[in-house]
């Protein structure tokens, strides 16, 4: 399933549990479970086009981004 409306349908209409971002689950009537091992680790990426240039306040946010990342891996 790669859509996290599909998994909550397919949870809700009495399937399979699912492990997903909490935030999927607001106005919804199904009970959490906090999974704390294994952790579970993302992999993101920024991206802009190629055709412009970075502007300042670009330069600023990926260097933020960059930072936060080194800081909790």
């Amino acid at each position: 399933m790669t859509s996290v409306e599909g998994c909550l349908g397919v949870v809700e209409s009495g399937g399979p549990a699912a492990i997903l971002p909490h935030l999927a689950l607001s106005k919804r009537k199904l009970h959490a479970v906090r999974v704390e091992r294994p952790v579970i680790k993302r992999s993101v990426c920024l991206i802009r086009r190629n055709s412009m240039g970075e502007s300042r306040a670009s330069e600023a946010f990926s260097g933020l981004v960059r930072k936060a990342t080194v800081d909790i891996s």
